[in-house]
């Protein structure tokens, strides 16, 4: 059969699914300040807002406005993997796996595939699974455009699928250019088709109608965004 491209996805399928097991397994984590109601002899830490809400519980002494259960609110840290990079990179493992179901689209090989569609496609089943129930499937959905920040640009594990990631973003924003040219270059087709046929009709001898007056169609020499026939130009 016909040898498969080398697409970007088969690159990444080939080169980086360790680096992304390693990011998926063992994402970066950050402490993040909290405020809960904690034991009154594990308490830490206090804020301005711990503090207002101490002062308006009823009571006199500490253990009074503590209550039953002896709690009062403090501040924690909690460990997070909801991070700016870990957001970049399950939308990094998401969009690998809709790039692998579009090549592997392009080629309905039968049993065994090539090695290069069975690379595509370990790649996606991974990325699935990652995104399903790897640590890193605790990082929320990337919200608008992914802008890059220290880690991306500095640590080393991340780095190498930051520049894979934004590669795999420019060939979508060039296949979304596409789709407009595809759009001007079909109504030009079909504007064409029209003005011949009713050109056609109007000058035969057999035909039941006739134009009135000329038909003032004209066509480029070069095209204008995929356009060779300028709507304006047909009556």
């Amino acid at each position: 059969g016909t040898e498969p491209r080398t697409a970007r996805v088969v690159e990444i399928a080939r080169s980086y699914l360790s680096s992304i097991r390693d990011v998926c397994e063992r994402p970066r984590r950050m402490l993040v300040r909290q405020r809960e109601l904690v034991p009154v002899g594990k308490i830490q830490e206090l804020d301005e807002t711990c503090l207002r809400d101490l002062i308006r519980r009823p009571g006199r002494t500490i253990p009074e406005k503590a209550g039953s259960r002896q709690e009062l609110l403090g501040i924690t840290r909690r460990e997070t993997v909801d991070t700016a990079e870990n957001r970049v990179i399950r939308d990094f493992i998401r969009l690998c796996q809709y790039r692998a179901v579009a090549y592997k689209r392009e080629y309905p090989q039968p049993t065994p595939l090539h090695a290069k569609v069975q690379a595509v496609v370990d790649l996606r089943r991974n990325c699935e699974r990652w995104d399903a129930s790897a640590p890193i499937s605790a990082a929320s959905k990337l919200v608008g455009l992914p802008k890059s920040n220290y880690v991306l640009e500095k640590d080393r594990r991340y780095h190498a699928l930051w520049n894979q990631y934004q590669l795999l973003r420019k060939e979508e924003d060039m296949v979304d250019k596409v789709w407009p040219w595809a759009r001007r270059l079909w109504a030009d087709f079909v504007r064409s088709l029209f003005v011949g046929f009713l050109s056609a009709q109007s000058t035969s001898a057999v035909a039941s109608w006739h134009l009135a007056g000329t038909l003032p169609a004209y066509v480029r020499p070069e095209h204008s965004f995929g356009t060779f026939v300028p709507a304006l130009s047909i009556s």
